[in-house]
This record gives C-alpha cells, sequence and structure tokens, in this order.
C-alpha cells in the first residue's frame, strides 16, 4: 500500500465511526463508538506517522480525499466486522515492521472490544 491509500483508507475509519456515532439512538452504542473513535484516532496518526517515518514518505506529495459514508446504523455490526478483518489482514505487507503491525493489532483489538460492547446493547 502507498501512503495516500493508507490515508485515505484510515481517515475514511475515522469518519465512519464518527458518523455511526451521531447517528445512533441507543447510549451505549453511542459510548463504545466515541471511545473508538478516540482510539481509532490516535491509533492512526501513531500508525501514519510511524509508516511515514519508515519509509521516509516526507514530504507527502499532494492529494484529494475521497471518502463514502453511511448513515444505516443497521449496518454498523457487520461494517465493525470488516474493518476489523480488513486491519488484521493490513498486517501481511508489513511483515518486515513489526511496529506497524503492532499498531494494527492493537486497532484490531479496538474493534473487537467496540464489536462486543455495541451487541450488548
Amino acid at each position: 500500500m502507498d501512503e495516500v491509500s493508507i490515508i485515505q483508507y484510515m481517515l475514511g475509519i475515522i469518519s465512519q465511526i464518527k458518523l455511526y456515532h451521531w447517528t445512533t439512538m441507543k447510549y451505549g452504542v453511542h459510548k463504545a463508538l466515541d471511545d473508538l473513535y478516540e482510539k481509532t484516532n490516535t491509533s492512526v496518526d501513531k500508525f501514519v506517522e510511524s509508516f511515514l517515518g519508515r519509509y521516509k514518505k516526507q514530504p507527502l506529495k499532494k492529494f484529494t480525499i475521497n471518502t463514502k459514508a453511511n448513515t444505516e446504523i443497521d449496518s454498523l455490526i457487520t461494517w465493525l466486522e470488516t474493518e476489523r478483518d480488513n486491519l488484521d489482514k493490513m498486517q501481511k505487507p508489513f511483515a518486515k515492521a513489526s511496529e506497524l503491525q503492532n499498531i494494527l493489532q492493537e486497532m484490531v483489538a479496538d474493534f473487537d472490544t467496540a464489536i462486543y460492547l455495541c451487541k450488548l446493547t
């Protein structure tokens, strides 16, 4: 993955979590997504900065970010599970960058927790 694809993907995740957070009418889901948003935002920042540092991708080339977002709250659990699996699969290309794999593993764990908490309500 190149830096543009990674940045677009990661920003898309953050945006979608926040949109679901605003969309839900269930307080428990609202709080679980708020926590996931904070953790994911921190992890994304750490991942992108580590990626840029490791692969000497500074300064960033100019690009435009295109995102799609969904307000259909009924698809929340499916989306969380899909993104968790995508983050898990993202580790493979970074086999020689254990620090990047570790950040991705933390993100997978955060998504697992959010899935569990969202299913409780």
